[in-house]
């Protein structure tokens, strides 16, 4: 059995809006203990790491392990037709066939989408050294990059003591986000050591398309080292790695 109730599903929401970015397809395991799944892009060069436990729902019934496979684009499409206030209810069909959505608030609705066949993937966490560690906001962030995007396909990601600087710079001019300790926005700067490392902004900007611009998001970074970016959820976890971009 599998069904459980979210009373502010904005959680939720959120972050298939952020996965879906990156994966249209993807299987969700449900456990007693809580939702999770890990799967790579198409392309090998991001993951995504996601989990919400059981304490993150108002109600929780899962009585055995389950795999289900779910198209993200079919999801994320269910859940925007969420309104504002409604609470929401997620559970299998009788005959196993659909994730049932239902919505209740001024009325109760329900859509159903397919549970397609989709294998598991065996992904193992990256174990990476970071050596610096950067806490901000995700509305700062997003304009950092989009900033970025319009001089560039990449961005250049450097921390150091005391300051973090996201740069760009192409044919059509430069832009550069600097951050320094002490400043609002920036809520962590744990350097052991200058790091600097070059990532695709197509990329990124998926990422960070599902965060409000109040989230705080946690980047880990090591020269020319896989970038870990993790959005705060008040529970469970949202997790991308990015695989750097090496310049021969």
């Amino acid at each position: 059995m599998v069904k459980m109730r979210m009373a502010e599903p904005k959680i939720l929401k959120n972050a298939i809006g952020s996965i879906v970015e990156l994966i249209e397809e993807s299987a969700f395991r449900f456990t007693p203990k809580g939702v999770s799944m890990r799967a790579l892009d198409p392309s090998r060069i991001a993951m995504v790491d996601f989990e919400l436990p059981a304490d993150a729902f108002d109600e929780y019934d899962v009585t055995d392990e389950m795999i289900i496979g779910v198209n993200l684009v079919d999801f994320e499409k269910a859940l925007s037709r969420m309104k504002s206030g409604e609470e929401l209810t997620l559970e299998i069909s009788e005959d196993g066939s659909r994730l049932l959505l239902t919505f209740r608030g001024a009325s109760t609705r329900k859509l159903g989408i397919p549970i397609i066949n989709v294998e598991e993937e065996e992904v193992s966490e990256p174990k990476i050294q970071f050596t610096a560690e950067v806490g901000l906001t995700a509305e700062v962030l997003i304009d950092g990059l989009k900033d970025a995007e319009m001089v560039s396909e990449s961005v250049l990601i450097m921390a150091k003591k005391g300051e973090f600087v996201i740069s760009a710079e192409g044919k059509k001019g430069s832009s550069e986000l600097r951050l320094k300790e002490g400043d609002a926005a920036l809520t962590k700067l744990d350097v052991k050591q200058n790091t600097s490392a070059k990532f695709e902004l197509e990329y990124l900007l998926k990422m960070v398309k599902g965060a409000s611009s109040s989230d705080e998001i946690i980047l880990k970074l090591g020269t020319d080292l896989p970038l870990e970016m993790e959005m705060k959820l008040e529970k469970g976890k949202l997790r991308f790695f990015l695989a750097p971009l090496i310049e021969a």
